[in-house]
């Protein structure tokens, strides 16, 4: 609900390889999802494992304690593994994922990109909270029963989460705002391009 289906076919656009099968469009993405079926599968498996399924009031906790040890982390871990070794020969040049799950999980990608060699570069899309929350009212409150004091935890807690990982980790991380894809995006766009090529150059000299 964040914009970060727009930011994939944009990316996607730009020349970065989304890979595997593509989740279909629907009517609430109509121009589709830009996420990997299979890491969305295992991504939500392991939050309804972890008993933090995004839309129960479970989802707006902190992930419980030591949770990269729990099985079903070592798990998932494996699978992704499996999906992401055959990637790695076969992308010459940057590559993306795109799963607003992977936001609660970083911790997770960070042990994945380390145990394999992957540079990680992460954009982090950010909506007026007032809007996703409108958004995921319209969409999940029939569905879930989604509130809106549940909708802005949720809002706080993919974001914040993020913050605090890529600082801990010291990782680089680009803030794509929704709002200036439509009030200014041609400085929005440049933004982007500019974030690409100082990931490409890191890459390039290591």
């Amino acid at each position: 609900r964040s914009g970060t289906s727009l930011l994939g076919g944009l990316l996607e656009r730009l020349g970065l390889a989304l890979p595997g099968e593509a989740i279909a469009a629907d009517e609430h993405n109509p121009e589709g999802y830009f996420e990997w079926d299979q890491v969305v599968a295992l991504q939500e498996r392991l939050l309804i494992d972890l008993e933090r399924w995004w839309p129960s009031p479970e989802g707006t906790l902190a992930l419980p304690d030591h949770w990269l040890n729990h099985p079903a982390t070592i798990a998932a871990r494996r699978e992704l593994c499996e999906l992401l070794i055959p990637e790695l020969d076969r992308h010459q040049h940057p590559w993306a994922i795109k799963d607003p799950r992977c936001s609660r999980l970083l911790p997770l990608w960070m042990c994945l990109a380390s145990e394999l060699g992957i540079s990680l570069q992460l954009l982090l899309a950010v909506r007026d909270p007032a809007e996703v929350t409108a958004s995921l009212l319209h969409r999940d409150g029939p569905l879930t029963g989604m509130d809106a004091n549940r909708a802005q935890q949720l809002w706080w807690r993919h974001n914040l989460e993020v913050v605090h990982a890529a600082r801990s980790a010291g990782l680089p991380l680009e803030v794509v705002d929704f709002g200036h894809w439509f009030d200014q995006p041609e400085v929005q766009l440049e933004h982007l391009l500019q974030a690409l090529k100082r990931h490409q150059l890191i890459n390039h000299n290591l």
